[in-house]
């Protein structure tokens, strides 16, 4: 079987926009100007996905067989 990491870009794109869409609903109540809005998502979006992402690549593969115990 092909090893493969925890998560997928699907995923990672997914929360950042679930997130993205979470911060403009706050700032659409806070702010009046639609731009600061686009903004405050659009920082959000890219924050999240960059860190998600970088997780993603620093991610340490586990080479433990299943079924076998990590300690001796």
């Amino acid at each position: 079987m092909a090893k493969t990491k925890g998560t997928s870009m699907t995923s990672v794109l997914v929360i950042a926009l679930v997130s993205s869409a979470f911060v403009s609903l706050i700032a659409w109540g806070s702010f009046t100007d639609p731009i600061r809005i686009v903004i405050a998502a659009g920082i959000t979006f890219v924050t999240v996905f960059v860190g998600l992402l970088l997780l993603k690549v620093f991610q340490k593969d586990d080479d433990v067989k299943p079924g076998v115990p990590r300690l001796k």
